[in-house]
């Protein structure tokens, strides 16, 4: 591999990290500080996308170490919360949108430097 392509890998694992920060610190902040605004019941497909769209985020946090890995958990993820999410979840398409540029984004950053980095 050569000078410039190590030069351009580098800079797109970094854009990834930084980009998987903000993510990242939007879950911690949401498990260290909920909201709680009621004592509502909350259908299990809520709990469902809930729990994929965090690991999703994990994926995100385990690309950091080992990129394909985590692309790959965090992109997957990703499909499947998106299509539960608009099946089940009555919401409207801006916000699958910020999830899908949010964790999209940098988990396919990620996989595109994992690749390169292989060849």
């Amino acid at each position: 591999m050569n000078k410039n392509t190590r030069s351009w890998v580098r800079i797109t694992r970094w854009i990834a990290r930084l980009w998987s920060l903000v993510p990242i610190t939007f879950a911690l902040a949401e498990v260290l500080f909920p909201h709680t605004e009621g004592s509502e019941i909350i259908p299990w497909t809520d709990w469902l996308a809930l729990v994929i769209a965090l690991l999703s985020i994990i994926g995100l946090a385990i690309a950091w170490r080992w990129e394909l890995l985590g692309g790959w958990i965090s992109l997957i993820a990703l499909v499947v919360f998106t299509i539960l999410f608009v099946i089940t979840v009555d919401r409207s398409f801006p916000t699958v949108l910020i999830f899908l540029v949010g964790i999209g984004v940098p988990a396919g950053l990620f996989l595109i430097s994992g690749y390169a980095q292989r060849t």
